[in-house]
């Protein structure tokens, strides 16, 4: 059982430093990186403060497993993360809503340098979100939610796992899950018009965009990244009905080429990643892109 166990581990963590546009070049060097990071956290059981990109410091431990995969794969979830920094300017405002402990919203006001409003329900992946912001001296420029989203007002359970990224909101009385108050996006943001949205509530993004419908609205709202899978059949919900509720708002799914900064349209069907960037103006987004802040890599390196 060990041995099946480390075996598709290997071949998981193989696949995608072999997919990355970036580290799959020196794939020895990804797999150095891979082994010290799994050494440090999950065998020595320590945190560290690992540099990022930008000069961003972020703080990896066992439990931000999906999070480190910055420290080897350079940037995770890559194309969706370079057309965030490309996209977003000063004076915009991004709404991280399943923040997590801070990947997005340190690549929006960190680097691109915009007001992040960012939402994440589980205490203690709160407590790590807040750490993160302060060790890059961004209170300034972001507000941090401490709170679920939904259709309605009232509150969520949620079943709290090892890997804080796959905590998610259940109707089952877990032994090591808990209730958090929950309000809605569109009572949360009144007279606050952001620029772009993204989502990541493992499975229960349809409801969240549910209690978005006056967001969703909104001229202002250009883009929306979305995460959408299976996942939403634990709320009887399947992908198709949450994609035609977004495009009911006039979104298009598009994907991003972040070395050309150009964007490619997709039929979902074939799409290749489980994240997608809805636009409701193509052309508008296209002409912003071109504009965006630079990700440094390294000094020889950099989008």
């Amino acid at each position: 059982m060990l041995i099946k166990k480390l075996i598709i581990t290997i071949v998981n963590i193989n696949g995608k430093i072999i997919g990355h546009p970036i580290v799959s070049k020196n794939r020895y060097s990804a797999w150095f990186n891979y082994l010290i990071l799994y050494i440090k956290a999950k065998i020595l059981g320590l945190r560290s403060i690992y540099c990022w990109i930008n000069k961003l410091k972020i703080i990896i431990d066992i439990e931000d497993w999906y999070f480190a995969r910055n420290a080897y794969l350079k940037i995770n979830e890559f194309n969706e993360s370079c057309f965030t920094v490309h996209f977003l300017k000063e004076k915009d405002i991004f709404v991280d809503i399943g923040a997590n402990v801070g990947h997005y919203t340190l690549l929006a006001s960190g680097i691109s340098g915009c007001r992040t409003i960012a939402i994440e329900p589980i205490p203690l992946t709160f407590k790590k979100l807040k750490q993160n912001i302060s060790l890059n001296n961004l209170n300034s420029k972001t507000t941090l939610y401490n709170i679920g989203l939904g259709s309605t007002e009232g509150k969520l359970f949620f079943n709290v796992v090892e890997n804080n990224a796959l905590s998610h909101v259940s109707s089952e009385n877990y032994s090591d899950g808990i209730e958090i108050p929950s309000t809605t996006l569109s009572s949360l943001l009144v007279k606050i018009k952001p620029k772009m949205l993204k989502i990541d509530v493992e499975g229960y993004e349809y409801e969240v965009l549910k209690g978005a419908n006056n967001l969703l609205r909104e001229p202002s709202l250009e883009v929306l990244i979305i995460e959408i899978n299976e996942h939403g059949t634990r709320y009887g919900v399947s992908e198709e009905v949450t994609m035609r509720y977004i495009e009911s708002f006039g979104f298009k799914p598009f994907a991003y080429l972040p070395f050309k900064r150009t964007l490619k349209a997709i039929t979902i069907p074939n799409r290749k990643s489980e994240n997608i960037i809805y636009l409701k103006n193509e052309n508008a987004v296209r002409m912003q892109l071109l504009k965006g802040q630079k990700i440094i890599i390294n000094s020889r390196l950099w989008i």
